[in-house]
């Protein structure tokens, strides 16, 4: 009996998914397996119509066909997700990388290598699985970078990706919006960088259940009584860490970019400006400490 072809598997699994899934994203989920099972592009499935997935592929596919109707995100079924150049390690302890990040960590890396310091300091808070602050470092070698999480299992991936692509980076464990640890962190910073936690509570239900019922909560929920609260800690801290003319890159929620913006004027950073996403939606601000 012969085996199924590759591009039957992903058809099979693209109509496995409909139930639960858009077209689109039943489509994009399925390649994501497909190429991750075989090792092989998409294009070579349809160069080569005949190459075949061997039993104990076609094994996994269905078992992870089982995971994904469950409602698990593919990029925690998989371990991996992919992120601007890079594939990194992904567990339920860390989010899943968005390509509104992507943009940030460009965003803010192309801002480095714009500046004269040879060796900037730049922090990166609530880290994650390390996206940020990895991307950085290779796009801008020249930085001296730092990254903080509140979870010791986040590092720990974080860590681990940081090895796979070689760059060094100091990691510690801290919570912004303890005071305390503040003296822990690096001063004479010329850049702090932020993903932080911006979706009040009261929106969870808006939320597809694979991010709700697997993703961190500490990594995507607010109060609802304060959506800013990150960003006015990590201002405070801004204010004493970074030096004067730093920067303040943030990613945030559409629906207050801008007030994440004025709280930033009203605390002395300025220029401030709200950078869209690909989307054009307001997703980034970015705020400069005032010299002198």
């Amino acid at each position: 009996m012969n085996q199924p072809t590759a591009l039957f598997q992903y058809q099979q699994l693209c109509n496995n998914l409909m139930p639960v899934y858009s077209r689109r994203e039943a489509e994009q989920t399925a390649q994501i397996v497909v190429e991750h099972i075989t090792q092989r592009r998409k294009l070579d499935w349809h160069l080569h119509p005949l190459l075949a997935v061997t039993p104990p592929q076609e094994a996994l596919i269905m078992q992870i066909t089982q995971q994904l109707l469950a409602g698990a995100p593919v990029q925690y079924v998989l371990g991996e997700a992919f992120f601007y150049d890079m594939l990194l390690k992904v567990t339920p302890d860390v989010l899943i990388p968005r390509p509104e990040t992507e943009e940030l960590m460009l965003l803010t890396a192309t801002h480095i290598n714009q500046l004269s310091a040879t060796e900037p300091y730049i922090l990166d808070i609530g880290t994650g699985s390390g996206c940020i602050a990895i991307g950085i470092k290779r796009l801008a070698p020249k930085a001296k970078v730092w990254a903080i999480d509140i979870s010791p299992h986040a590092l720990a991936v974080a860590k681990e990706n940081a090895l796979r692509y070689g760059v060094d980076i100091t990691f510690l464990l801290c919570d912004i919006l303890n005071p305390s640890h503040h003296k822990l962190l690096p001063q004479n910073l010329q850049v702090i960088v932020s993903n932080p936690p911006y979706i009040p509570v009261a929106e969870s239900g808006q939320l597809m259940a694979r991010v709700v019922e697997h993703e961190p909560h500490t990594a995507l929920f607010v109060p609802d009584n304060d959506p800013l609260l990150f960003y006015r800690v990590i201002a405070l801290f801004a204010q004493i860490a970074l030096q004067p003319g730093g920067t303040l890159f943030f990613e945030t929620h559409q629906s207050y970019a801008y007030a994440v913006q004025n709280l930033l004027l009203t605390m002395g950073f300025a220029p401030c400006s709200i950078m869209p996403d690909m989307s054009g939606k307001p997703r980034m601000v970015k705020g400069e400490k005032v010299i002198g």
